[in-house]
């Protein structure tokens, strides 16, 4: 079993996200429609991207910021999931009877 997220860390507003258990950065290019009335195929462009990064956690603490910037670095020291100015823009924390409590942070791009 490899074990490549072990070490991995989160950094939101100057604060080390804790008991993490997973992250996922999604960058996503919607697309734009630029076909002519001329053309016979439709062409299309990569638009502007979505960016997010969201957190799986371990317990119910959440950051306590609610804008700042983030950092992702993973445990082969790249950086990718950077944002200069990011927000928490979904929560979802459950727990069981007997058992441990989870949650799900999700951060976007803010202007």
């Amino acid at each position: 079993m490899s074990k490549e997220f072990n070490g991995s860390t989160l950094l939101f507003a100057g604060v080390t996200v804790g008991s993490l258990r997973g992250i996922t950065f999604d960058k996503t290019y919607p697309k734009a429609d630029v076909t002519g009335s001329s053309d016979t195929d439709a062409t299309e462009v990569p638009g502007i991207p979505t960016t997010e990064v969201s957190c799986d956690i371990v317990g119910g603490t959440l950051p306590t910021a609610t804008m700042g910037s983030l950092g992702v670095t993973w445990k082969d020291t790249t950086t990718s999931g950077t944002l200069s100015t990011a927000g928490i823009c979904g929560v979802n924390l459950k727990g069981t009877m007997n058992g441990e409590m989870t949650g799900t942070i999700k951060f976007c791009k803010m202007p």
